[in-house]
This record gives C-alpha cells, sequence and structure tokens, in this order.
C-alpha cells in the first residue's frame, strides 16, 4: 500500500492502522466500513432551497466502474475518470491532496479561491453559483462534482456526466467529510489495492483518520470554560452560528463552548446585532467576512466598530479574530487541505 502525499503545506502524518473492517467476493468490493455507512441517517440535513437530505456517500466497484450512491442519487462512473469538473472547492483539494490534481479539468474559476490558484490554468466553467453549461459541455468531463449551491442544476448537470453531490452534513461532519475523501480515492484504487494512479482507499481512509487525530490533539489546550461566537458578515449585516451548523466546526470539532447553545440551525445562520453579540458576550469572537468574497466596499472591522462590541470580552482581551473567508466561506473545510488549514488557524488563535 502506497502512503498519500500532501503538498507542501501539509506536514507528514505518521499512518496508524486502520480500524476498519471491509468484505468483498468475487464480483464487487462494497464499501462496508461501518465509519462510512449512512448508518446515522437519522441526523442528515436539509439543504436550504432544495430537498436534498444528505447523506454519506456510499460506493461499491465492479470491476471497470464504480458505483456511488449519494444525497441526489446513485451515479455509475468509470473507474479512474480522467476528466473530473468539480464545483465544489472542498473537492478540489482534496483531489490536489490525494495526488490527484491533473484529472480536475473544469473548475469554478470566477470564485476559486487563492490557495488553489495553480487550477486557474484549468478550463472555467462559471463560479459556485453561476455555471457556464457552454463550457461545461465543451469539456466533455467523465464527472461533475456539486455541492449545495449547485443542488438546483443537478438534473442539467447530470445530462452531460455523472453527477455526484458531494456536500457535507454539518450535523455529522465527520462522517460525510470521511466518506467523501474515501468516496474520491475509490474511483482511483481499490480496498487494500493499489490500481492506476496507485491509490488505496485504506490508505485515504487512514490519511483522515491522521488528520482528525492532528486536530484531537490540538484541541486539548481548548480551555472549555471560555466561549466562543462565529459570525458571518455581509455589507453590515451580521449573522451568527452555533452548532452543527454551517461553521459548527468551530465548536463540534475544534471542541470550543459555544456562547449560544439555543441558537437555530441554518445555512445562512440567525440575523443579530452588536446588542446580542454583548448580550452573549463571547470570550472569543471568530468573524467570517463576506464583503471580502463579495468584494463589498463595507467591512466586517467598520460594521464591528462600536461601543457595545468594545465592551465584549472578546474586545477587551484582544480576541476577535478574523478567519480567512476563502476558507471558511467559499471552501467551508470540505476538503483535506482546507480543513487542516482552519484548524490550524484556530488552534493558533488560541494561543
Amino acid at each position: 500500500m502506497k502512503k498519500i502525499l500532501f503538498i507542501s503545506i501539509f506536514s507528514v502524518f505518521a499512518f496508524i492502522a486502520c480500524s476498519s473492517e471491509n468484505k468483498s467476493n468475487t464480483n464487487t468490493d462494497t464499501n462496508s466500513s461501518s465509519e462510512l455507512n449512512s448508518s446515522e441517517q437519522s441526523s442528515a440535513s436539509k439543504v436550504t432551497g432544495t430537498n436534498v437530505t444528505i447523506i454519506p456517500i456510499e460506493w461499491t466497484s465492479f470491476g471497470d466502474r464504480i458505483e456511488l450512491k449519494h444525497s441526489m442519487g446513485v451515479a455509475e462512473v468509470q473507474r479512474n475518470p480522467q476528466k473530473v469538473v468539480s464545483f465544489d472547492i472542498g473537492a478540489i483539494d482534496t483531489f490536489e491532496a490525494l495526488g490527484l490534481g491533473d484529472k480536475i479539468v473544469g473548475v469554478p474559476a470566477k470564485t476559486l479561491p487563492k490557495y488553489l490558484e495553480k487550477y486557474n490554468t484549468k478550463q472555467s466553467v462559471g463560479s459556485v453559483v453561476e455555471i457556464d453549461f457552454e463550457a461545461l459541455s465543451a469539456l466533455k468531463p467523465d464527472l461533475i462534482l456539486i455541492s449545495g449551491r449547485q443542488a438546483k442544476f443537478y438534473e442539467k448537470l447530470n445530462d452531460i456526466a455523472p453527477t455526484v453531490f458531494v456536500g457535507l452534513d454539518n450535523t455529522n461532519f465527520v462522517e460525510s467529510f470521511r466518506a467523501n475523501v474515501v468516496a474520491i480515492a475509490s474511483l482511483y484504487g481499490d480496498l487494500g489495492h493499489s490500481h492506476g494512479d496507485g491509490l488505496s482507499t485504506d490508505s485515504a481512509y487512514e490519511t483522515v483518520e491522521n488528520l482528525l487525530k492532528d486536530i484531537e490533539s490540538q484541541k486539548t489546550s481548548v480551555d472549555k470554560s471560555k466561549t466562543a461566537l462565529v459570525i458571518l458578515t455581509n455589507a453590515n449585516r451580521i449573522s451568527v452560528f452555533g452548532p452543527n451548523s454551517r461553521f459548527g466546526v468551530l465548536y463540534d470539532l475544534f471542541g470550543l463552548s459555544p456562547a449560544d447553545t439555543n441558537l437555530k440551525i441554518g445555512t445562512h445562520g440567525n440575523r443579530a446585532d452588536s446588542e446580542y453579540i454583548l448580550k452573549v458576550n463571547p470570550d472569543y469572537l471568530f468573524v467570517v467576512d463576506r464583503n471580502v468574497i463579495a468584494k463589498n466596499k463595507e467591512t466586517a472591522a467598520a460594521a464591528l466598530d462600536n461601543p457595545l462590541i468594545a465592551k465584549t470580552k472578546a474586545a477587551q482581551n484582544g480576541k476577535i479574530i478574523y478567519l480567512d473567508p476563502e476558507l471558511w466561506y467559499l471552501a467551508g473545510g470540505g476538503g483535506l487541505i482546507s480543513l487542516k488549514a482552519m484548524s490550524d488557524e484556530v488552534f493558533n488563535a488560541l494561543k
């Protein structure tokens, strides 16, 4: 089994033994690890504006083809697809981390984050919210990857090429994240065996486990007595997010204590103002400034520059922390690179 090499921003993880059990017969290899099956579908979430119930991807190998059961249907993909178009930023960075970047031929270049700027050489197929169907069709892709922002176009995209939904379930983040990475690896490898590019699904599984182990190690330094709040600013509007939400990894995976445990779960968060922030009075205020992405003239810093915010513990202790909006808003921790970078950003800010 060959190890997967991360690109240079990753430190080399020591592989740990894979504890999952896999079963196969002479005709098929089916993804049967309890970690990878949708045993926790009762916690699956809805994508706002669509009828998508998010479940972890299940894959089954049939020799030269892979069947992927995903949140919007079932896709049959030829093994080792050479022309992949991904509208999901996290999936692109997982391809990069797994050494499969050359398989990506089309990207949403209009909304591509700087940490993936090398992919600007690929064909642009629009943005994450506006698809260039003409450019996409011309590529004749073998596989298309989408998430919530493109879910409404699923049928049209699926007519062009097999389309797989890789959006994450925020109420079951680790399971859906792990399933996505291993499903991508399944296209280029098999359980316990190397194919094509030398990739194997069990080594992909171990890569995820090592990343999660690194996060667990870092979060031992988190002071649970201190509370945190993550907000999104858009123009002069403020939305706040709690556990199991769009930015819920801050609490659910990175281990920070939420300043408000009663927030409703939703893609767009809960509308709030400076008075609310002072009321919950977090020790840490994490800010995702969408204005940077949208190139608005307003800034989060200006919206938070007022006497109410100045009274918060976060402001008085210098713990208003501006997160990288390209990682948090565009990628959302959906890929191996972005999740690692997001965890490092948070834990470094707590020091």
